[in-house]
């Protein structure tokens, strides 16, 4: 299912503008959005899931724009992994999960046979059977950011945004969640806001890059991959080496 980006434009009152012409997010490819603090990466995710609306433009889902849709028709195509839960709510992996099933319960909140396979298959994608009865608040970072993926596999959408899901873990965590958005790739939009670079290099076929709530480019990153820009973009200096791209602190 792609995502398609016409004309969109949101300002808030600090000063802040995203204003994006033209953009897609293909089916079947993972797109790595990268961009400075501010750039307007979490907003865009935001955007397109339907957490905030634009002021102007029209995001289109398989070509529908999501403004014709309900909020149930939304979150059968598309669903939303934050970056950290603000709170932790007193609740069980599993019934975090059972959250991502509500959209095909028609408002009843009954879940069938089918709404639980896919909630245990989601459990051992992401390794948490173990953990299914486990409160959030009992989770380790790591722990509880595969729940939040793992949330999303569930809901089986076509489309799946992601921010920031590499945040504050060790390299053991990184590594597990990498090879679950791998794994989930097939047939599906994955769209994941990044800052490490060597990350989105390694994992996203498309980058995406974001400054001062505009696009700055968009390149195949396998054939196309070009650090000068990527250096332009953040304004420092990386060295791309054996296929990997690293920071120059000098």
């Amino acid at each position: 299912m792609n995502i398609g980006l016409k004309n969109l434009k949101i300002r808030y009152n600090t000063g802040f503008t995203l204003d994006i012409d033209n953009l897609i997010f293909p089916s079947g490819v993972i797109t790595g959005i990268l961009g400075p603090n501010g750039s307007g990466k979490s907003t865009l995710l935001k955007l397109i899931s339907g957490i905030i609306d634009s002021q102007a433009g029209e995001i289109t889902a398989g070509g529908k724009d999501i403004k014709t849709l309900s909020k149930a028709e939304v979150a059968r195509c598309i669903s939303y992994v934050p970056p950290q839960l603000d709170n932790f709510p007193m609740i069980r992996v599993f019934n975090l999960l059972e959250a991502g099933r509500y959209p095909y319960s028609l408002g009843f909140g009954i879940l069938d046979k089918k709404d639980n396979e896919k909630i245990n298959e989601a459990l051992e994608i992401c390794d948490l059977t173990e953990k299914k009865d486990f409160f959030l608040n009992q989770l380790s970072s790591g722990e509880l950011q595969r729940a939040l993926i793992a949330k999303a596999i569930a809901q089986d959408t076509g489309v799946v945004l992601m921010d920031e899901p590499f945040s504050n873990l060790d390299p053991k965590f990184t590594l597990k969640i990498i090879e679950i958005i791998e794994s989930i790739k097939m047939n599906k939009t994955i769209i994941i806001a990044v800052h490490d670079v060597n990350i989105a290099h390694y994992l996203c076929d498309k980058l995406v890059g974001l400054k001062n709530g505009g696009l700055y480019f968009a390149f195949d990153n396998s054939s196309e991959f070009d650090v000068e820009k990527i250096n332009s973009l953040y304004e420092v200096n990386f060295r791309y080496t054996d296929g990997n791209v690293v920071l120059d602190f000098k």
